[in-house]
């Protein structure tokens, strides 16, 4: 058993569907309060094949969120058993978010030849906020804070955390933990760093760059969820959910020829491809999850819901995942 930094906790172990089956690899993972975390994987379990019989015996958890877990393998009735290590996904993916800054978002509006632009990204485990802000030289001088602000577009809060109080050669690189939190937050209802990241999610927190010549801001962009790139859609679906089938050399399911092992042909055979079910409808068609193929199988509004290895299926946030990268552009990062 091990304990991840926000408190959730993980058990290595094995299991087997029935008298006859092998035994395999089992991950569990629970919320703090004792009850399946079903964020993780399939409905909080992960039960991984290695070889024909796998035992775990031991787990520890990365600073970075990934889950090692230690065991033995082998491969027949007669093979010898083996030492085993192997290293899974934490189950939660880092959270990427950006801001555009800029005079006209300021409340009221500000002229200035300023920009500048700002990629947040917080951690699997929710606990720390690295940042990276660019500005253009040309334009903003005397500049006396960063912060990050409470407030929804049009609107002024209180400040949640400052990024510096001083002038900075571009860029300004960090990370904002609990510690850093302002105590005038709790004026706004933000009493906890997982208030905050609540509210940078719900895009209710911009950036801020005061300076000598406008005190009150002179550029200002509001911070939002950046939608998941395909590089984490195929690490945390297609690969483990979709490719046992979905893979060169095999039919590629009931969609003939599409296949999802890798980021290649994710994009390739996904993105504006008429589908086979029904061939006056693409497969994904950027911009517009509802009129893409991919987004009626994993939600089953058309028959043979995928996965095909479900019930159950994806769950809600994985298919929201998908929509929101269709959303996005259904971009190849």
């Amino acid at each position: 058993m091990a304990i991840q930094s926000d408190g959730k906790i993980v058990v290595a172990g094995y299991a087997n569907n029935g008298p006859s089956a092998q035994n395999h690899f089992n991950l569990v993972r629970y919320n703090t309060v004792g009850s399946l975390d079903t964020t993780f994987d399939t409905d909080g379990k992960v039960t991984t094949v290695l070889g024909t019989n796998s035992f775990a015996f031991d787990v520890a958890v990365q600073p970075d969120g990934k889950i090692v877990v230690a065991g033995y393998a082998n491969n027949g009735p007669s093979a010898q058993f083996h030492f085993n290590l192997t290293r899974f996904q934490s189950g939660t993916t880092p959270i990427l978010l950006r801001a555009t800054l800029s005079g006209s978002e300021e409340v009221p509006a500000v002229t200035t030849l300023a920009t500048g632009s700002a990629t947040l990204v917080i951690s699997p485990g929710q606990t720390e906020i690295s940042y990276t802000l660019h500005i253009a030289d040309i334009g903003i001088t005397g500049i006396t804070a960063v912060q990050l602000h409470f407030g929804a577009p049009g609107a002024e809060g209180r400040a949640l955390f400052t990024l510096t109080s001083s002038p900075f050669v571009s860029p300004l690189t960090g990370k904002l933990t609990a510690a850093d939190l302002e105590r005038i937050a709790a004026t706004e209802g933000i009493n906890t760093f997982a208030d905050a990241i609540k509210a940078m999610r719900d895009g209710n927190t911009y950036l801020h760059i005061h300076t000598a010549t406008h005190l009150g801001g002179e550029i200002r962009g509001q911070i939002l969820e950046a939608p998941p790139t395909l590089s984490q859609l195929q690490a945390e679906i297609f690969t483990p959910r979709c490719a046992h089938c979905h893979i060169s050399g095999q039919p590629g399911g009931n969609e003939t020829g599409l296949f999802l092992n890798s980021l290649e042909n994710s994009f390739n055979l996904l993105v504006n491809v008429p589908s086979t079910g029904d061939p006056n409808v693409k497969r994904v068609e950027p911009d517009n999850p509802d009129a893409s193929y991919l987004i009626h199988k994993l939600e089953g509004t058309v028959s043979g819901q995928m996965p095909a290895d479900g019930p159950p299926f994806l769950s809600d946030e994985q298919i929201k995942k998908v929509r929101d990268w269709i959303s996005g552009g259904a971009k190849n990062d």
